[in-house]
């Protein structure tokens, strides 16, 4: 598929994903129809660092991830760039870098499979602290030390519109 389809597919599967969620939103800032950045965010519990306390804290369901997603002249080929713009305490997740999980890039994968990817990050459905990213032990190390049963922080899904499943969307 030439990269003008693949953007146009892509941005098709956001909508599909905006479609079949109340908790998932997009804006696409440059490229229009052929869109090259977007900013999504979603709602979700998760955690943070409460720098008075200086620990992990739960956050509520509402709090508003944000994420920027470029797609450069070598999408598909490459991964998108993505940041992270609001707070997360996630192994995988360090300064605004966040590392994808699940082997190496596969260029077959949607723009919105990716998106479902970082909300499962963010939920800590979809973590893995032996793949930390460099500066981020100590996120990694309480993952590790956590209870089993302590993830997900929020164990609801994605795709919750009426009749949406992640099988169509």
């Amino acid at each position: 598929m030439a990269t003008r389809e693949r953007r146009i597919a892509d941005l098709k599967s956001m909508q599909e994903l905006k479609a079949g969620s109340t908790r998932f939103d997009f804006e696409v800032s440059e490229g229009g129809i052929e869109p090259t950045k977007y900013l999504i965010s979603f709602r979700c519990n998760s955690y943070f660092i409460d720098r008075v306390q200086r620990r992990p804290v739960l956050t509520g369901p509402d709090y508003c991830h944000k994420v920027e997603i470029f797609l450069d002249n070598d999408y598909p080929i490459n991964p998108p760039r993505i940041t992270w713009e609001t707070e997360i305490f996630h192994p995988n997740i360090y300064k605004g870098y966040a590392c994808i999980l699940g082997g190496p890039w596969d260029a077959t994968r949607s723009l919105g499979d990716v998106c479902r990817q970082l909300f499962e990050m963010a939920q800590f459905k979809n973590l893995d602290p032996r793949h930390v990213l460099e500066g981020n032990d100590v996120a990694a190390e309480w993952a590790r030390n956590q209870p089993a049963g302590a993830f997900p922080a929020d164990p609801t899904p994605l795709i919750d519109r009426g009749g949406a499943t992640d099988a169509n969307v």
